[in-house]
């Protein structure tokens, strides 16, 4: 069994925040359309828009384990499935891990684009990892399939 997915950052919610933004920004020339060039808030706004769109997470399940790639923040993670002492399909919130991205929370380090469900994994280490997804079901299929008995204590 594999399935791999592939997520940017960009959601409704992050468009609608960076229209109002730009056109804070813009608003102020609008009488004069050349002067925005000198506004660094112009460019500022053009550096994380560009990044934000650059932002890929890539992961994929196959027999080997888990393929992680967060471009740039996580280059070619892999976990083997000998490393999980149990993983299960979870909820999670804005506040649990402090956003969506590379983050570090109260319940472990998360790797998220965006979305509320992911991968909570237990590793032998006793670290934890949440992986996000937008397919919850088939990220489900692969803990049934890969890891059927939670071994958790």
């Amino acid at each position: 069994m594999r399935f791999e997915e592939k997520q940017n950052m960009i959601s409704p919610w992050i468009l609608i925040i960076m229209a109002v933004v730009f056109g804070s920004i813009i608003y102020p020339h609008i009488n004069d359309l050349e002067s925005i060039w000198k506004d660094p808030g112009f460019y500022i706004l053009f550096v994380v828009f560009g990044l934000l769109f650059l932002m890929n997470l890539t992961t994929r399940y196959d027999e080997e384990g888990i393929y992680i790639n967060f471009i740039p923040l996580v280059w070619n993670k892999r976990i083997s499935w000998k490393e999980i002492q149990y993983a299960r399909l979870e909820t999670y919130g804005l506040f649990d891990y402090g956003g969506w991205g590379y983050r570090m929370g109260k319940s472990g380090t998360a790797i998220t684009a965006k979305g509320k469900y992911g991968m909570k994994i237990a590793l032998m280490s006793g670290k934890f990892l949440l992986i996000g997804t937008q397919h919850p079901e088939e990220i489900q299929r692969i803990i049934n399939h890969y890891l059927p008995i939670e071994n958790e204590s």
